[in-house]
């Protein structure tokens, strides 16, 4: 969707809230018509407040799971919201900080994982990450101390 109106995330996060709310409803249209109908009723629960402890054990992992899921259809610009959301509930959530990471390249999906890194130092999932992370920007021995950690 982001794509599709040409938004950055820089324009997204900047949006006051009445132009948010006009993105949003665009994006519930679009995921009920075209992307993800499945979706929908969830995307709508979280929206409108609702407790949604009937789909998750720890509701507050539904935000984390709903931005991983916009994601791969290609939405990072909202799955963001849902992941500053969850970290804004959890400022120690490093799983959501690993997943907020996929949506950036460059030294901010760097800044992500490391963060993950600081709150979970057991964390392998952000260690994997980070060298990869190193390994395609041609930062092998970086890359490669990450992977054996979190071997």
């Amino acid at each position: 969707m982001m794509q599709h109106h040409n938004y950055s995330l820089t324009e997204l996060e900047n949006m006051i809230p009445w132009e948010r709310e006009i993105y949003i409803g665009l994006l519930m249209q679009y995921l009920k018509e075209e992307r993800a109908p499945e979706l929908y009723d969830v995307c709508e629960l979280y929206i409108k407040g609702a407790e949604v402890k009937n789909f998750y054990d720890n509701p507050k992992e539904y935000l984390v799971e709903l931005g991983q899921y916009l994601t791969e259809i290609g939405s990072c610009g909202f799955a963001t919201l849902f992941f500053n959301q969850a970290i804004t509930d959890n400022p120690l959530n490093d799983y959501a900080y690993i997943s907020k990471s996929s949506c950036f390249e460059g030294e901010k999906k760097a800044e992500l994982l490391h963060k993950a890194v600081s709150i979970n130092p057991n964390n392998d999932l952000a260690y994997s990450a980070l060298g990869m992370y190193y390994l395609e920007e041609d930062e092998s021995q970086k890359g490669i101390k990450y992977l054996k950690k979190s071997a």
